[in-house]
């Protein structure tokens, strides 16, 4: 064995993989995965370690490479990072894809142009785990307890996303799917790598369009029409670029909503940044993306501890959209009596009825209020639980007599949502 080979062997089992548990069983059977062999192998790309995958069935057999680019030491996860998939050859991969095609939700796309290679954005979820386990799930199949030799990764492959799961240790590997709707989308590029004839292109699959066209034999016949305005916006996001710009390149890239789902690692990436109007705007714009609700909540809920008590509120924000709003109602009643209470108000009307628990602090801010905005944002907020707000209605008269007429208006509309009028 090689010393690269050795590498990344220990490398991943001790950085990526920690210090887990020994390692496990072939993994049983799953409808949703695809479960293959892995061994070392020295990654043509340094910086990265690689594996060789195998996948045998009596009819054929599949063999590709997996290079995979490990966190930064100390990074937090989950981290952004990259990954290749690449054709080994001898290869059949006709089983793999009809196999993929069963556990992803799709069909086996028909032969067309292939391609060497991908380099993929990732995202690396989780590590130590074992599958089935117990504590914090990752990605639907692993768990955090008891500690494993799994890591758990997610590839962002054109329009589709799905997890990569390794043990390096066991020496195993797997597809597993991630949602339903993105099988047709994996499936289309997954036969470029796995079947066709390849060309000697090997293609970025978040480049300029221009340049993964030129990698492969044919042009994408249904391109996507946003690819290259999301790919611009992208490089106009990236650290180095002055923050005015980075700030309307997020704000227009989380306007674009599932269109510029590619961009979900720039958001990821963004939510670290050292300047915290760049963290809030992607606070706001990633959920806009509808990115795996799992992700969302693993790299939003660090910001609940944000510099900027604006920023945890649109932390607290994200997570209801990502559905852990039991967390986002907690943090957000706490905010009413912070330096940001419109901002948590503001979160709390856009939950509604399930916010119900922050009524009694909504009647003291609104009570208390020192600004017409903040009485505004009060009745807003107790007028979206509705009839559950009942006990605010007196002060909710008292505020009809204010002063501001605005806050009278809001304050009279407030009354009509929770009485049913």
């Amino acid at each position: 064995m090689t010393h690269g080979r050795i590498l990344a062997t220990l490398a991943l089992a001790l950085v990526a993989a920690g210090c887990g548990a020994g390692a496990e069983r072939p993994p049983a059977p799953d409808p949703n995965a695809v479960v293959f062999v892995i061994e070392p192998v020295d990654a043509a790309r340094a910086g990265r370690l690689g594996w060789r995958a195998t996948y045998r069935t009596p009819e054929a057999t599949a063999r590709f490479r997996i290079e995979l680019m490990p966190e930064r030491r100390g990074a937090a996860l989950p981290a952004f990072t990259r990954c290749s998939l690449v054709r080994e050859t001898p290869s059949d991969g006709s089983a793999l894809l009809r196999d993929l095609a069963r556990a992803l939700g799709g069909q086996v796309p028909a032969p067309g142009p292939g391609v060497q290679g991908f380099d993929l954005p990732a995202v690396l979820l989780g590590r130590d785990l074992s599958r089935g386990g117990g504590g914090n799930q990752i990605a639907g199949w692993l768990g955090s307890e008891p500690k494993g030799s799994w890591v758990a990764t997610k590839l962002f492959m054109g329009e589709g996303e799905v997890f990569l799961h390794l043990d390096p240790i066991g020496g195993y590997g797997a597809f597993s799917i991630k949602d339903p709707d993105y099988g047709p989308a994996l499936l289309r590029e997954l036969g470029r790598v796995f079947q066709g004839e390849p060309s000697e292109g090997f293609v970025e699959l978040d480049a300029a369009p221009e340049a993964a066209v030129e990698a492969i034999a044919e042009p994408d016949p249904t391109p996507d029409p946003d690819a290259k305005r999301v790919a611009g916006l992208v490089e106009q996001a990236a650290p180095g670029v002055p923050q005015p710009q980075r700030r309307k390149a997020l704000e227009t890239l989380a306007a674009l909503g599932t269109r510029a789902r590619a961009a979900v690692p720039t958001f990821v990436e963004a939510l670290a940044d050292d300047d915290g109007i760049i963290r809030g705007e992607a606070l706001r714009g990633l959920p806009r993306l509808r990115p795996d609700p799992q992700l969302g909540i693993t790299v939003v809920t660090p910001l609940l501890q944000d510099p900027s008590a604006v920023n945890q509120a649109w932390a607290a924000g994200a997570l209801a959209e990502f559905g852990d709003v039991s967390t986002a109602v907690t943090h957000l009643t706490v905010g009413l009596a912070g330096e940001a209470r419109t901002f948590a108000a503001a979160g709390l009307m856009r939950i509604g009825p399930e916010a119900r628990s922050a009524v009694p602090m909504l009647i003291t801010m609104l009570t208390g209020r020192r600004s017409p905005g903040e009485g505004d944002a009060a009745c807003r907020a107790l007028a979206a639980i509705g009839r559950d707000a009942s006990p605010a209605l007196p002060a909710l008269r008292e505020a009809a007599t204010d002063a501001d007429k605005h806050v009278r208006a809001v304050a009279l509309y407030a009354i009509r949502e929770i009485e049913g009028r």
